[in-house]
């Protein structure tokens, strides 16, 4: 099977972060109705979506699904 995991640099925090299908992540046993998830490489953070267009329009803001990126910007 052909990886479909992403990293790249998001815009808001300049940090990585990895789009992954869940059947990758989670491994082939994966039958939830969240398919993609995006991790904050730099936090650890993952955060789960139902769609592919969703996780890769939220791996561009972490700030809005990562909290610990929002604690960072805040202090």
């Amino acid at each position: 099977m052909k990886s479909k995991m992403i990293t790249r640099r998001a815009r808001e925090t300049k940090g990585p972060v990895t789009l992954i299908s869940a059947e990758e992540y989670a491994g082939g046993d994966y039958c939830g109705e969240y398919k993609w998830y995006t991790i904050c490489e730099d936090h650890g953070h993952v955060e789960t979506f139902k769609t592919k267009a969703e996780a890769k329009s939220a791996s561009s803001h972490p700030l809005q699904w990562c909290h610990y990126c929002a604690e960072e910007v805040a202090e």
